[in-house]
């Protein structure tokens, strides 16, 4: 595999999953960028659970919530790495992209996390 930029006879994944058009392409990249949002999005419902979990001692309800968003972010994970693999420039920006702007949007709350553990 190499990289390449390519948006005909693209295929993302799966066999079936094959792009044509320069539309299509952009579609998918919409797609990927979102997903890659999507998983800082989980990772901000994480914390807040644990921080919900250690404030008082966690029910089961919250632990199933938390093993459930765990699983979600697992899976997500998995996704962005097998579209990343394709080794296409386009797809690889959108999940590069998605999680620089995911970051940026839901992970204000670990900058005081971090500030602590500098001054301990």
């Amino acid at each position: 595999m190499t990289l390449n930029w390519d948006y005909q006879n693209l295929c993302v994944v799966f066999g079936g999953w094959e792009i044509q058009t320069l539309t299509g392409v952009l579609a998918i990249c919409l797609g990927t960028f979102c997903l890659s949002l999507t998983y800082e999005l989980v990772r901000l419902v994480i914390r807040v659970l644990d921080h919900q979990i250690l404030m008082r001692r966690g029910t089961v309800n919250q632990q199933l919530a938390r093993s459930t968003m765990y699983a979600i972010q697992v899976s997500i994970s998995f996704c962005l790495m097998l579209v990343f693999m394709t080794f296409n420039g386009f797809l690889m920006l959108s999940v590069i992209l998605g999680a620089f702007i995911g970051f940026l949007l839901f992970s204000q709350d670990t900058l005081a996390t971090t500030a602590e553990v500098r001054h301990h």
